[in-house]
């Protein structure tokens, strides 16, 4: 039986935490036009990817209509 690790998601998500800290944004050049700290920078470069993600899947997926099950009525 397969188990299930809750920990890599929650690794990942810390994960970035840390090392956005040790980046240097305020040193990168289209970064550096943001105002603000460093946690200010970081908010608004994972908006920023956020909203090309959705973007991309809002634009490949095609949704299509199930077919309707017949009912019978009594």
């Amino acid at each position: 039986m397969a188990s299930v690790s809750f920990n890599e998601p929650f690794g990942s998500i810390t994960g970035s935490f840390y090392v956005s800290g040790f980046l240097p944004l305020a040193k990168l050049p289209v970064i550096r036009l943001i105002k603000g700290s460093q946690f200010r920078k970081f908010c608004i470069i994972c908006i920023v990817i956020l909203v090309i993600t959705v973007a991309i899947t809002c634009v490949c997926h095609e949704e299509e209509e199930r077919p309707r099950k017949e009912q019978n009525h009594r």
